[in-house]
């Protein structure tokens, strides 16, 4: 059994369509047997109220069936959207129905508490089968946790959980950033990120995820639809311009050369930052010769941000200033002391501080 996995459509007007009709495209081609839509299919209860019986009709047309849980920008989706019986449900619980003799759907939709709590007041179903299941909602472990910086949680899981449920595979959404294989043990569990962008944070080819349930195997399908990719870059006042181009240049054989990149759908966000000893009038021609460079490279788009102090060059010719750039250095630990220090007393030397 196939399944196509995606999340965070976020659909908000009717050019937000089309990207169903290539994921249902993909499916096809690739013999899925069900599509999931982890959450956030639509932006808001207003435009799922629009363009849901457009949506009903693209997603009804899939040979298979789809299977779709509310997100948290799903607030009406279960009332307003109803899939014809054989094509998939949209469900508005929590509910565990079968896929095939081996396999049953664990359907959780977003809602109030976490994932621990559905745990502890027994409202998970038992299976004695393998187990699918979709979640929406910020997934968070010991380290670290996954989320686009909310400033709130959503639906929390904690990826411990998940592993001691042992599920064949975890079809997550909320998270739009990237695709996510955070599979360690216990089941493949996927955050596939938004099939489009939605935000400057949402970097890298865009994809959905293809799972075997036969071969437990897990395939990448990357989008051809726009995307970003952000850029930093820290220069300090000891970097010319010819150092500063060829740091650059590197930056950038390192993101064309990835097998990934589709230099025609990227739109680069470059922010360079540190401090310099070069005058306004030298950042700007840099910035002019970068330009060039990103069109050599027939990049879609780039914007650049120069976050950079202006040393004052009479500062640097100080004695003081003079003995602390002629110390030789031991490793890179004291030429980043010594940068530091240097902007430091820049600051104090024209009354920054």
């Amino acid at each position: 059994m196939k399944i196509l996995h995606t999340a965070d459509l976020h659909i908000e007007k009717e050019n937000d369509v089309e990207i169903l009709e290539t994921i249902i495209g993909i499916a096809e081609n690739n013999n899925c047997d069900h599509i999931l839509i982890s959450g956030d299919l639509f932006e808001n209860g207003h435009c799922a109220g629009i363009y849901s019986s457009m949506v009903k009709h693209i997603l009804e047309s899939f040979s298979g069936k789809v299977w779709v849980i509310p997100g948290n920008h799903d607030e009406n989706l279960p009332e307003v959207m109803h899939l014809e019986a054989g094509k998939g449900k949209v469900f508005d619980d929590v509910e565990m129905i079968p896929l095939d003799e081996d396999t049953d759907l664990l359907a959780i939709p977003y809602g109030d508490g976490s994932f621990t709590d559905l745990l502890l007041e027994n409202k998970i179903p038992d299976s004695d089968k393998d187990i699918i299941t979709m979640m929406h909602g910020t997934l968070y472990r010991d380290d670290c946790f996954y989320s686009d910086g909310d400033s709130e949680e959503y639906f929390p899981i904690k990826y411990e959980r998940l592993q001691e449920m042992e599920f064949t595979y975890t079809a997550l959404g909320h998270y739009h950033t990237y695709f996510q294989d955070i599979s360690e043990h216990g089941g493949t569990i996927v955050n596939p990120g938004s099939p489009v962008i939605t935000r400057k944070s949402d970097n890298g080819r865009r994809a959905v995820a293809l799972f075997d349930t036969e071969t437990s195997s897990l395939k990448k399908i990357l989008l051809d639809t726009p995307y970003y990719h952000e850029l930093e870059l820290s220069i300090n006042f000891m970097m010319g311009e010819e150092e500063i181009i060829e740091t650059v240049n590197n930056l950038i054989h390192e993101i064309v050369s990835n097998k990934e990149t589709k230099t025609d759908l990227l739109t680069l966000n470059f922010l360079i930052t540190g401090n310099t000893s070069m005058e306004q009038d030298d950042l700007e021609m840099l910035e002019l010769h970068l330009k060039d460079i990103f069109a050599e490279k027939e990049i879609l788009s780039v914007n650049i941000q120069t976050r950079v102090k202006i040393i004052n060059k009479k500062f640097l010719s100080d004695p003081l200033i003079a003995s602390i750039l002629n110390t030789e250095n031991n490793d890179n630990d004291d030429e980043g002391f010594k940068e530091f220090a240097v902007s430091v007393l820049s600051d104090i030397y024209t009354n920054e501080l």
